[in-house]
């Protein structure tokens, strides 16, 4: 089920979202969501170096901080909060997101290779942004059956995400979680701490340069980045023969305590 929503639901998601007229606002507002996207992962990337990269679990506990599960978490927030815009600019961070997991992400596993860039390119976080983006900027408008469809598929996002987060969360066992002291660490770093020190960055900059219309995007882009520890922690080690143990945890974990953290992020960004 998490692959039809990964494969089908979420793809449909973000091409739906850019089935709209063209505007120069909302090609620049690409563009700004192009740079925060980039610009939260180089401060993640700089965060989780307080973590030294001298053993397999501190590296772990690094990339936990950096990568957010951000399409099937931030997806279902973002269309109830801004509606398609959301997914519009939302879609570029988890683009974004991809290039850095397979370049970045990756080579604290493994040399960069082929596969890494074909992973890269031909992933459901890229290839529908890119679809979407070509049909935006030149202008095509789909047939009304598959803009029905894309609608239709669209309307499944919330209540499939919720039911698959529901069935990863049942069998946690959360007694031995509470106590590891480093889980609580990274968890607030991911949660709360990284996504508010970059809104606190970015919005004074935005509101200076940039017209009104447009700073909804650094609150888009800040509940991306205020997402759980990314499923990718544990199977790209998994898949390359290493302990997935701890990744697991992470994700459940910090998946368990988004559910108040989010909301907590959500006002406080919209506080200010």
């Amino acid at each position: 089920m998490s692959t039809i929503l990964l494969y089908v639901i979420v793809p449909a998601l973000i091409v739906s979202s850019f089935q709209r007229e063209w505007a120069m606002k909302e090609f620049y507002g690409l563009l700004l969501a192009g740079f925060l996207a980039i610009s939260y992962h180089v401060l993640a990337i700089f965060i989780s170096k307080r973590y030294p990269k001298n053993s397999y679990e501190n590296t772990i506990h690094g990339l936990a901080i950096v990568y957010s599960n951000c399409g099937f978490m931030a997806f279902p927030i973002l269309h109830t909060l801004y509606g398609l815009d959301g997914i519009f600019y939302g879609g570029v961070f988890v683009a974004v997101f991809n290039l850095f997991l397979w370049s970045h992400g990756i080579r604290h596993f493994q040399d960069w290779n082929k596969d890494a860039l074909k992973k890269i390119l031909l992933n459901p976080g890229i290839v529908p942004v890119v679809i979407g983006m070509l049909l935006f900027v030149f202008q095509i408008s789909l047939s009304h059956n598959v803009t029905q469809l894309l609608s239709m598929l669209s309307a499944v996002n919330t209540p499939l995400a919720m039911f698959v987060l529901g069935i990863y969360l049942a069998p946690v066992k959360l007694r031995p979680l509470l106590r590891d002291k480093t889980i609580w660490q990274t968890t607030g770093f991911r949660l709360i701490i990284l996504p508010f020190v970059f809104f606190l960055l970015t919005k004074p900059i935005v509101a200076f340069f940039i017209s009104e219309e447009l700073q909804q995007i650094v609150e888009i882009i800040a509940i991306c980045g205020a997402c759980p520890v990314a499923s990718s922690i544990i199977l790209i080690p998994s898949s390359l023969g290493k302990d997935g143990e701890l990744g697991a945890k992470l994700v459940l974990f910090t998946t368990m305590c988004s559910i108040v953290t989010i909301p907590l992020v959500v006002y406080l960004i919209q506080s200010f």
